[in-house]
């Protein structure tokens, strides 16, 4: 069984639907489930366990890391994975470190390339889009801003192990010449990061490292795994999601990038109902804010009894982010912190808005926004049934409360991803 540790929930789902693409099977799971002191047996071929650390401290990644992969080893895995955000996001170098540690192994392939999401590594430097990271709007990003693209120096900077590279030279000298070159770099440096340009780059790769103890990265590379057919038929999934008729699909986007912004305009302009959830009132806790509350929420309701789609979602103009910063900093309270608040806030309306209409359906947008709706509705399980955009899957809960899902990160998806997402919702029964 095959352990995986990922940093949030959006990428837990995310590196799930690259094992399910390749017939394993694959259930999601949360840090309350490992907690638990009652550990259901599980059947699948690999388990995620979403740590919800992207927005946490060096301290906190390494301390859940090594937890997860405690109760992974516990549940019968013997191979783990380390899921980061396929731009270096957040203390990578922190969750490398306590997997090796717990794991007692001292050498990890690192995979970041993600092509089909415009990830490229050539020469040790990372793209996005064709763009340097460091010009990339993740150098931008609020609360990690990337503004370096050297890869290799950016992990070093995380971590006291030796980090090591192989080009894509000897990438495109075939699998026999990957598998050599890590021979001799595995007595020299504990990790090792893969120049990627292309998909046959990530299959070869693939091929070369899939049966390594611990390998480290984003999920693109698991899509080129090796397939698991074995008992295929005993295990395929039932097409019964125990979902009532209705119809009706909510959406949330707590997410501030420009992709999620394009594709809340879009379902705008398709004559779906799109609510805001003014973080400004939000900030200053008002007697408005919660009026302006309880009305997304019987609106939505209403839509939803309906079986209509509603999309719910936090300011996200330039100006009103800007003020709900300055809220926030007169409070006393950092960026991540600010961003915390208003992803609780968003759960909070969730909760209220399922209970009103008892929606089974639900998109979400934002890793951290996934992560706090999906605890404070209680989805602690989550089996992956397909992909419906390269990185984001169509999920169901294996336990109560029964929910069509699809969860995915902000930068992920084109223009009309969450109209996509509606539609593969309304298939499940």
């Amino acid at each position: 069984m095959i352990g995986v540790v990922a940093d949030d929930l959006t990428g837990a789902t995310d590196i799930g639907i690259m094992f399910t693409k390749q017939n394993y099977r694959v259930v999601v799971v949360s840090g309350d489930v490992i907690e638990s002191p009652q550990n259901r047996h599980y059947v699948e071929d690999v388990v995620v366990v979403d740590i919800d650390s992207r927005l946490t401290s060096r301290e906190v990644v390494y301390k859940r890391t090594r937890a997860a992969v405690r109760w992974l080893t516990r549940i019968g895995c013997d191979r783990y994975y380390g899921k980061v955000c396929s731009v270096f996001r957040g203390h990578v170098g922190a969750l490398f470190d306590a997997l090796l540690d717990e794991a007692s192994e001292s050498f990890s392939p690192v995979v970041l390339g993600f092509p089909k999401n415009g990830r490229e590594t050539i020469g040790g430097i990372h793209y996005v889009h064709g763009r340097k990271l460091e010009d990339s709007e993740f150098a931008m990003d609020p609360v990690h801003p990337m503004k370096e693209s050297r890869l290799q120096v950016i992990l070093q900077g995380q971590t006291h192990r030796r980090v090591g590279t192989i080009d894509s030279r000897i990438v495109s000298q075939g699998v026999k010449a990957v598998e050599d070159r890590l021979s001799v770099l595995r007595h020299t440096v504990n990790y090792v990061i893969f120049d990627v340009r292309n998909q046959d780059d990530l299959q070869t790769i693939a091929s070369a490292v899939s049966n390594l103890t611990v390998v480290c990265g984003s999920s693109a590379v698991v899509e080129e795994y090796p397939r698991n057919d074995v008992y295929l038929e005993q295990r395929a999934k039932s097409g019964d999601s125990n979902l009532s008729r209705s119809r009706g699909v909510l959406l949330l986007a707590g997410s501030l990038t420009p992709q999620t912004k394009r594709q809340i305009e879009h379902l705008r302009s398709a004559g779906v109902p799109c609510l805001e959830l003014d973080t400004v009132l939000m900030m200053e806790a008002t007697e408005d804010y919660l009026r302006l509350q309880q009305q997304i929420v019987s609106r939505s309701g209403e839509i939803l009894k309906e079986d209509r789609a509603v999309m719910v979602f936090a300011s996200n103009g330039r100006e009103a982010v800007a003020k709900t910063l300055d809220r926030g900093r007169s409070q006393g309270l950092s960026e991540t912190q600010v961003f915390q608040r208003v992803s609780a806030q968003l759960a909070e309306a969730a909760s209220c808005i399922v209970e009103k209409s008892g929606v089974q359906r639900m998109v979400v947008g934002g890793g951290d926004t996934s992560a706090k709706v999906c605890r404070k509705l209680g989805l602690s399980e989550l089996e992956i049934l397909g992909e419906i955009e390269p990185g984001v899957p169509l999920s169901r809960s294996i336990s109560f409360p029964r929910m069509g899902v699809v969860l995915k990160s902000g930068s992920f998806g084109d223009d009309e991803f969450f109209a996509t997402a509606i539609g593969a919702l309304r298939t499940l029964s």
